[in-house]
């Protein structure tokens, strides 16, 4: 009881301190609450500080990004002149290769130009020789005739003087043309000039093909530029909020120092409440065990009532003691054999089936024995001799066999193999004969084929080159405008006009007329070959006065072999004979 009075009294102040802590207990909450709050906030604010990192390093990426496009625009800067100096280059390359077109042409006038200069040589030789046989003649002459006027001697001498020097500049003309063309003819020097050209170009279209980026870079810089305008833009609010994290962390210090101060209140309120309903749940157990107490103590006076009709319960377990003893040794003996009595039926069923079978066995024996009794009076000792020593011997054979079995197995296994290996030579050279066959007949195929194509080589060739003369004829009237002429394309490749009864080869041509004959000729060569209706003219007045390049855009316009023609030119001669222009400038 004193103790229960103790309890009533540790429970009444621990409510006491339950009601003093509840103040507190709400104070730690709010400051909890703003705490969690606050740490929330600042959760937020690492997550915008990573962002920031990361908009920082997008932001570094993108400057390093725009350096590297820089650079890559001012080398690209430095390929501007190569690429200007394109037009310049093809204009050139055109030029080598129209003179390289004309070599042959320029051969054959060389060749008769060394003949021309070669006779005018050798006249101009003989010239001179006449002509100091003149002036020797008119010298005698003059001092056989000395009434002969000087003066009319003089004119004779000055003029076979002049006719000398008009042969020697003549010929020195010739020789200067001569030395000219030999220049223009060099195919070699010419060929070279043109891979030096060739090569000069593909580097040039090199640089306009890595130029033609430079509009991609300046559009890839505009946007990263405006990647980076726009990151900048978004890191200025994120830079706004992170500078609120040294107040929130220096609030967060403040509230964790006024939590540490309250001595957690709550903690404390709940181990008071945990011990006040340890006190309660005492009492209640008290009360519990009065009540248990009283029942218990009911029963126990009831219990010995009951105990009081057992006074002679001790006699008569000594009795029942005796007789246990007096019963013990029957009950161990029938434990001893109450296994084997259970087996008492299975050992009769196997004593009767022991039984039947030495029946069975008695009767098989009498048989044995009657069976022996006849085998002894049919053997024969000799026979069984004679088994024996076949026995021996073949025993013997097999024994032998069986020794000789392994090499033969091992012979056997090579002539297996030597039989597999055979077997894959016939069948390789059954394949090889066929493949030989199918070989043969295809050498004979390709021998024919080369022969044939061997042969119809010229044959070939002559009718193309007969159909390219015949359309060369048609479209060189076209140009020229004259019907009376023909073209012909011969098998040598050289050009010959007929015109009338005369015959002229194409050195012989005016200047317009080789024009008109090598287009047409290259025109057939495009509509033969090729089979197209349309044509395209790049520059095709180069190194042209301007009647020629009036001539040829008249010419020109005057095809009518083909459906379309394009003409590619810098010169306007040709805007008034055709019915579309494209005017394409060059924008700086």
């Amino acid at each position: 009881m004193v103790r229960l009075q103790m309890q009533v009294e540790q429970r009444d102040q621990l409510k006491k301190q339950i009601i003093e802590l509840k103040p507190l207990c709400q104070q730690q909450t709010y400051l909890e609450t703003e705490r969690q709050e606050l740490m929330q906030q600042q959760q937020v604010l690492i997550k915008l500080s990573l962002h920031r990192q990361s908009l920082q390093d997008r932001l570094a990426q993108l400057d390093r990004d725009l350096q590297q496009n820089n650079q890559e625009l001012r080398a690209l800067e430095v390929l501007q002149s190569s690429v200007e100096s394109i037009p310049n280059l093809e204009q050139q390359q055109q030029r080598w290769q129209q003179q390289l077109s004309r070599v042959e042409a320029a051969k054959q006038f060389k060749t008769e130009l060394q003949q021309l200069v070669s006779r005018q040589r050798t006249e101009t030789i003989e010239y001179d020789r006449q002509a100091a046989a003149a002036l020797e003649s008119l010298d005698d002459l003059q001092q056989s005739l000395p009434l002969l006027s000087s003066d009319v001697i003089k004119q004779l001498a000055a003029a076979i003087a002049t006719g000398q020097t008009l042969s020697q500049t003549t010929l020195s003309a010739l020789e200067s043309i001569l030395s000219d063309l030999a220049k223009q003819v060099d195919v070699v020097q010419l060929k070279q000039k043109i891979k030096t050209g060739q090569t000069q170009l593909k580097k040039a279209y090199g640089h306009q093909a890595q130029l033609a980026k430079q509009e991609q870079l300046q559009q890839k810089q505009a946007e990263l530029m405006a990647q980076q305008q726009q990151l900048q833009t978004t890191m200025v609010p994120v830079d706004q909020q992170l500078a609120q994290t040294e107040p929130l962390s220096h609030r967060l210090r403040e509230l964790e120092q006024a939590i540490d101060t309250l001595d957690n209140p709550e903690g404390r309120y709940q181990v008071l409440q945990e011990q006040l309903q340890t006190i309660t749940n005492v009492e209640a157990e008290y009360e519990r065990l009065q009540t248990q107490n009283q029942t218990l103590e009911t029963a126990l006076a009831d219990l010995a009532s009951q105990v009081a009709s057992f006074a002679d319960l001790d006699l008569e377990i000594a009795q029942q003691q005796r007789l246990h003893q007096d019963y013990q040794t029957g009950y161990l003996t029938y434990i001893q054999h109450e296994k084997d009595a259970e087996k008492l039926g299975q050992l009769t069923a196997d004593l009767a089936t022991i039984n039947h079978e030495i029946t069975v066995l008695n009767q098989n024996h009498g048989q044995l024995a009657r069976e022996l009794t006849r085998l002894a009076h049919e053997f024969d000792p000799q026979a069984l001799s004679a088994l024996e020593q076949q026995y021996v011997a073949a025993k013997s054979e097999g024994d032998r066999i069986t020794g000789s079995l392994p090499q033969q197995r091992k012979l056997q296994d090579e002539l297996a193999s030597q039989l597999n290996a055979l077997q894959q030579v016939a069948e390789k050279r059954v394949q090889a004969q066929i493949d030989l066959k199918h070989k043969e007949r295809v050498k004979r195929f390709i021998n024919f084929a080369r022969k044939a194509y061997k042969e119809a080589g010229p044959r070939i060739t002559e009718r193309y080159v007969q159909g390219i003369s015949q359309e060369a004829d048609r479209l060189f009237r076209d140009l020229l405008n004259r019907p009376n002429v023909a073209l012909e394309w011969t098998r040598d490749y050289e050009i010959i006009v007929q015109e009338g009864g005369n015959t002229r080869r194409f050195i012989n041509l005016s200047g317009g007329e080789q024009m008109c004959a090598a287009l047409a000729v290259r025109l057939a060569l495009l509509k033969v070959l090729a089979d197209i209706d349309i044509a395209f003219f790049d520059e095709p007045t180069t190194n042209m006065d301007r009647p020629r390049r009036e001539s040829l855009a008249e010419a020109i316009a005057g095809l009518k072999a083909f459906k379309q023609l394009f003409v590619i030119s810098h010169d306007d001669t040709f805007e008034k004979v055709t019915e579309n222009v494209i005017i394409v400038d060059r924008e700086y």
